[in-house]
């Protein structure tokens, strides 16, 4: 009975001290199960340039072929038939489906589970702008342009021989000189343009996927 008392005695402080620990709100939590707040990276959500995140789907692009068509396209990527129906019925109302062309560029994004199948397609019959054939949620079909940034410029030179070589040694787009002659073709006489002449132009240059 004393030994009872005894053991008692040692271990009923213990227990009290233990359910504290478990019950106390300030009581420091185990190093293991800590969690830093500073260590946890933030995930970066990716976006193409057509505004669709292409980190949760896999993304490649293609040119049309000759001779290749909406339909053929899309069956070569194993769309069914019945889906290509209601696909190319929605973008008759919308864009000229005959507008196909080799050469031009379009974008497709798959799933990126073993199935692969295909959801949305983007056409780019331009530079700026594209259409886009969406069937990942509900079917749409639209078209959008891509931003386009206009940045002026200033080029001069001296004309050793003609104006057109003197803007080629600038490395002026071939375009400009055409159409700074088209502006200018019923003022100036540039095949009698002189040695020593000069020109000052000041344009703009846009940009689209920069």
């Amino acid at each position: 009975m004393h030994r009872l008392l005894y053991l008692v005695t040692i271990l009923l402080p213990f227990l009290i001290s233990c359910n504290n620990q478990k019950s106390d709100p300030h009581s420091v939590p185990d190093k293991q199960t800590e969690i830093d707040s500073s260590t946890v990276e933030p995930v970066e959500i990716k976006y193409d340039n057509f505004g669709f995140r292409y980190d949760s789907s896999r993304v490649s692009d293609f040119r049309v072929k000759r001779n290749e068509s909406l339909y053929e396209i899309l069956d070569r990527f194993e769309v069914s038939p019945q889906q290509i129906y209601s696909i190319t019925r929605e973008a008759q109302k919308v864009v000229n489906l005959k507008s196909f062309r080799p050469g031009q560029n379009y974008r497709i994004y798959a799933s990126s589970d073993t199935s692969g199948s295909i959801s949305r397609l983007v056409w780019q019959p331009d530079a700026v702008d594209y259409v886009v054939f969406d069937w990942q949620d509900s079917l749409q079909v639209y078209k959008e342009q891509k931003e386009i940034t206009t940045k002026h410029s200033v080029a001069s030179a001296q004309i050793n021989s003609s104006l057109y070589e003197a803007m080629m040694t600038q490395e002026l787009s071939p375009m400009l000189a055409n159409k700074l002659s088209e502006i200018y073709a019923w003022e100036i006489d540039f095949f009698g343009l002189r040695e020593g002449d000069s020109f000052k132009i000041y344009y703009e240059k846009k940009y689209v996927d920069d």
